[in-house]
């Protein structure tokens, strides 16, 4: 605190060259204070005092306190998508030294705001100054803020996406394939209410194949995908084929003994059918035996095969024979007796016949 003096003796004739470091001591001092508000404070003559030669009659002044300059840099910020926003930051050179500590909190209220917007893609998202201010009615700082380009990113969020297990019957269409979602966001503050239908676009696939024997066979993202505001967490899952159930109905049939088998047919019951792509050949057996009598079929030697690439696709099917049967009937044996005479008194002659109808090599009695 500085003065000006007027007054100090300088007389060459009486030898007295005064000065105000000769003449006075102490120093001045002001009323209590750091504010802007509490200003100005009167400058008092404190413990300023002159020697004996002088009397001092003193005039006041004041001192003012102006506004500080507080600068406010915005720091970048982020968040994931449907989530609230973070506490957007900033630093500052607010005054903290032996005289004043102020704080950030103490000198500032309110806070930053952004540009509007809650998608991915429309961000990154301008941070400013918002409600930010400088608190109190008088305040001690002039604030100035810089954006610094700072800005509010929002990063996708991870959707979780698990694959429902599947399997179907061998020849049909396959079933769809659907999956479980979890991770969607519902935020009614944020105005944000996305659905399965509204994020997600295309489909589940899987891995190619049509048999029994390749299977399980994986399904797979395939095209299914979401928007920008979602990153997929995919598992997994598989298709699994079971064979095909069909009932083979042998037709009943019979021949006379001593024939050839005539060729044994088959049909497929009702509700039995082939896969579209696939056809069917072959013929059945039978119990070994050629005297008459009933003999079961024994075996389906049923070739079924995949139009498609000629591959045996037999293996793709539960087979089942319904119960029947085949009969080799009797043959018809003609025996014509021949006529006979004798002498009175004599024996009788044998007694002979002629036969017609004998198999192969068969004599009668004897096979």
């Amino acid at each position: 605190l500085t003065y000006q003096t007027n007054g100090l003796v300088d007389n060459d004739i009486l030898g007295i060259h005064d000065t105000a470091a000769v003449v006075l001591s102490g120093g001045l001092s002001r009323t209590a204070g750091e504010t802007v508000a509490g200003g100005p404070y009167a400058i008092n003559q404190g413990s300023l005092t002159a020697n004996n030669n002088y009397t001092i009659s003193y005039t006041g002044s004041n001192l003012t306190i102006n506004k500080a300059d507080l600068h406010v840099t915005a720091q970048n910020a982020s968040k994931t998508y449907g989530s609230a926003d973070p506490t957007l930051t900033y630093i500052t050179d607010v005054i903290n030294n032996s005289i004043v500590q102020d704080s950030a909190d103490s000198v500032l209220s309110g806070s930053l705001g952004r540009a509007a917007g809650e998608t991915v893609v429309g961000g990154p998202y301008a941070i400013d100054q918002g409600s930010l201010t400088l608190a109190g009615e008088t305040p001690n700082y002039n604030l100035h803020f810089d954006a610094n380009d700072a800005k509010l990113t929002i990063d996708p969020k991870t959707l979780t996406i698990i694959a429902d297990s599947k399997s179907k019957i061998y020849g049909n269409a396959d079933p769809s394939l659907t999956y479980q979602v979890t991770g969607l966001v519902v935020n009614a503050n944020l105005g944000i209410n996305d659905t399965q239908a509204s994020v997600l676009s295309g489909g589940l696939s899987r891995t190619a194949g049509e048999t029994v024997v390749g299977g399980p066979y994986a399904i797979i993202q395939g095209s299914l995908a979401a928007d920008n505001n979602y990153t997929i967490s995919y598992t997994g899952s598989n298709l699994t084929i079971a064979a095909r159930p069909i009932t083979v109905t042998a037709i009943n049939t019979s021949k006379i003994y001593g024939t050839a088998d005539p060729v044994l047919n088959y049909s497929l019951a009702d509700g039995s059918t082939l896969a579209a792509w696939d056809s069917n050949g072959g013929t059945l057996g039978r119990n070994a035996g050629e005297n008459a009598g009933n003999y079961n079929f024994n075996s389906i030697p049923l070739t079924i095969t995949k139009t498609a690439d000629g591959s045996d696709s037999k293996s793709n099917y539960n087979i089942t024979i319904a119960p029947s049967r085949f009969t080799i009937n009797p043959a018809t044996l003609v025996i014509t007796a021949d006529a006979q005479s004798k002498t009175y008194g004599q024996f009788d002659p044998i007694l002979t016949y002629q036969t017609n109808g004998l198999v192969d090599n068969d004599i009668l009695g004897i096979h």
